[in-house]
C-alpha cells in the first residue's frame, strides 16, 4: 500500500496522516492530536543559532584559510607549469578556472559566521548555488 503523509501546523498543534491503498481510492484519515492525550503533541519553532562559540569560529576560519591558501598553491602550480604537454592536454585555462571557483566557494563559507549578521547567512546559499553550478558547467566544458 502506498502511504502519503500531509503535515498541518496551526496554533493548536494538528498532524493529519492520510493513507491510501493501491486497489482503492479510499481515503483513510489518522489524526494525531486527537488520538492521544492533550498537548502531549507539540510543536516547536525551527531552531536558530544566534551566536556560535570563539572556538568553533576559529576552527571554521582556519580551515577555510587552508582551503584557500592549497588552491592558491594549486593556481601557482598551474601557472609555472602552463607549458607543459601535460597541462596542455589537460586544458589548463579550464583547470585555473575550475580552482578558482572552488577558492570562491571556500571563501564563501565565511560568510556562515552568525556573527556577521543575517544577510550574509541569507546570501551564501544563493553565493555557493551560482560557484557549484559554474563548476559542473567548467567540467561538462572540457
Amino acid at each position: 500500500s502506498q502511504f502519503s503523509s500531509h503535515f498541518c501546523r496551526q496554533q493548536t498543534g494538528h498532524v493529519e496522516f492520510f493513507t491510501t491503498t493501491s486497489t482503492s481510492s479510499l481515503v483513510t484519515k489518522i489524526d494525531v492530536a486527537n488520538s492521544v492525550f492533550a498537548r502531549s503533541v507539540t510543536f516547536s519553532p525551527d531552531p536558530t543559532i544566534q551566536s556560535i562559540t570563539s572556538g568553533v569560529a576559529i576552527v571554521g576560519f582556519s580551515m577555510t584559510v587552508i582551503s584557500v591558501l592549497t588552491m592558491i598553491f594549486f593556481l601557482q602550480q598551474i601557472w609555472r607549469h602552463r607549458k607543459n604537454n601535460v597541462m596542455r592536454l589537460s586544458q589548463w585555462p579550464y583547470l585555473a578556472a575550475f580552482v578558482m571557483v572552488c577558492m570562491m566557494l571556500s571563501l564563501s563559507a565565511l560568510l556562515l559566521n552568525p556573527n556577521y549578521g543575517d544577510f550574509r547567512c541569507k546570501v551564501y546559499p544563493y553565493l555557493s548555488h551560482v560557484c557549484l553550478t559554474a563548476m559542473y558547467s567548467i567540467l561538462i566544458a572540457r
